[in-house]
């Protein structure tokens, strides 16, 4: 069994590495773009929300819950990460 999970684990790392790179990455400009509440003041993301946004994005669920809308440069980040 050892034997097993060592093999499936070594074949898994580079995958792995690279999934948790790009949602740190997505998660990271996310917090790092500003947007824009609904009274013009400037917003951004925490962490928490900003890897739950990246989580339902990855799995096609959509924007809704998103609480404001998104500023040009959110939108523009948020295409980029679908396609990183």
């Amino acid at each position: 069994m050892h034997r097993v999970l060592s093999l499936v684990m070594r074949r898994m790392r580079a995958p792995l590495i690279v999934l948790i790179s790009a949602y740190a990455i997505a998660v990271l400009g996310m917090v790092l773009v500003p947007g824009v509440d609904d009274q013009g003041n400037v917003w951004h993301m925490d962490f928490f929300h900003a890897f739950y946004f990246a989580s339902y994005m990855a799995t096609t669920i959509g924007f809704g819950e998103i609480p404001y809308e998104f500023s040009d440069a959110q939108r523009l980040w948020a295409t980029i990460c679908i396609y990183l």
